[in-house]
């Protein structure tokens, strides 16, 4: 359950500068029930992004601990990201799973490749590598920071983006911005901040469809997110832990 939500936590962050944030997660149901740490690195010509996230409180003793990493590399390019290689490893239940994808940019593909392994012994159960029938340069740890990226404000503005990892729509996700100060407010934030809503299919929303907003300051620093039609919890909460 806690996979999307990290995902999006995790590129919130990345909005920011070079370094490192925790955040925490959390329902009015359960409480806390995740926290990740993320961090960005920029050398040359070249970024580094690398979410580490695990289980916390209720969640562990309903579910099961449950980790999870994930890792974007590829080349800076005028100031966007142009992803090589994203990948979402996971450990629960016993097993450990790795899906990575791979783009050729001369040949605009983005190649797929799960694997899955028993944790004790570790034998390998699942080999699995599949053409994506897409093609973009984004990743969901890429995109928020290139849908932002050197944009004028605006009152609304849409735009649709490819991401490796969203095969249930086709790779399309919708980004909406807004740097409406009544709407940014309205969800919690503060005059001259904005407002970035994905609408995402995912099975765990309720209906296959949920929506995941992102409220970030005058300087792109983030605030919260909100995520809706979380099937069994309803909306989450995310916000950055402050270092004391």
């Amino acid at each position: 359950m806690i996979v999307r939500m990290i995902i999006a936590l995790a590129s919130l962050f990345l909005l920011g500068c070079e370094g490192s944030q925790s955040f925490s997660l959390r329902s009015s149901m359960l409480g806390e029930f995740a926290r990740s740490t993320a961090s960005v690195t920029e050398k040359g010509s070249h970024y580094v992004i690398q979410v580490d996230a695990h289980s916390t409180g209720i969640y562990n003793l309903v579910r099961g601990k449950r980790k999870e990493q994930y890792r974007s590399r590829g080349r800076i390019r005028k100031g966007i990201y142009y992803a090589d290689h994203f990948a979402i490893e996971k450990w629960a239940n016993g097993t450990h799973t790795l899906a990575e994808y791979h783009f050729d940019y001369r040949r605009k593909k983005i190649t797929r490749r799960f694997r899955s392994w028993v944790i004790k012994g570790g034998k390998l159960t699942q080999d699995v590598k599949d053409p994506m029938p897409y093609w973009g340069h984004d990743d969901f740890m890429t995109v928020l920071h290139n849908a932002l990226y050197k944009q004028p404000r605006t009152k609304g503005r849409r735009k649709t983006f490819i991401l490796a990892g969203a095969e249930n729509s086709g790779g399309k996700v919708p980004v909406y911005i807004s740097n409406d100060d009544q709407l940014v407010t309205r969800w919690g934030g503060h005059p001259g901040g904005t407002l970035v809503q994905m609408a995402v299919r995912k099975g765990i929303f309720d209906g296959g469809k949920g929506s995941l907003t992102f409220v970030l300051d005058a300087q792109n620093n983030p605030e919260r997110i909100i995520i809706k039609k979380v099937k069994i919890v309803g909306t989450v909460t995310g916000k950055p832990i402050r270092k004391k």
